[in-house]
């Protein structure tokens, strides 16, 4: 079990509503006397508190350097079963799933449809499309699942 001080938590309690997985978290907090705090700024955190909101927030309470997406890691690669690869040209036919390389969340991934109409600045990350019919998360920390919906 992890010895976790508490929470500092984003839109729940800024804003009124919340994310399933900040509603999860805010239910954990209440039913297990979990303290959890509401936090603008970085410097408003209390020591040793985990931030718990979107990924943008949550990269302020980061050190200064940026994290760089891994959302295709090598040892995934035989269970992608799709063609997958990373450029830095706009991908002109249509059909290609696209997202961005370099940053979490600066654009929504998307289907293009052989035109610029959402370009957005390089790299990307690109794929075939394909149609999921279930869909798991798996949080993970030093390597270790630490659970998964």
């Amino acid at each position: 079990m992890l010895d976790i001080k508490g929470f500092a938590l984003q839109s729940c309690l800024m804003h009124g509503r919340c994310a399933q997985e900040e509603s999860a978290i805010l239910q954990y907090c209440v039913l297990n006397r979990v303290p959890y705090k509401a936090c603008n700024r970085p410097e408003d955190r209390p020591e040793g508190y985990i931030p718990c909101g979107k990924v943008d927030w949550c990269e302020n309470f980061l050190p200064s350097e940026r994290t760089i997406p891994d959302y295709y890691p090598d040892f995934l690669k035989d269970q992608l079963f799709r063609k997958v690869w990373k450029t830095d040209k706009w991908p002109m036919e249509k059909g290609i799933f696209i997202k961005p390389a370099d940053r979490h969340k600066c654009f929504d991934g998307c289907t293009t449809f052989g035109g610029y109409r959402k370009k957005k600045k390089p790299p990307y990350w690109c794929s075939e499309v394909v149609r999921f019919e279930n869909e798991w998360r798996y949080y993970d920390a030093d390597g270790k699942v630490l659970t998964g919906d």
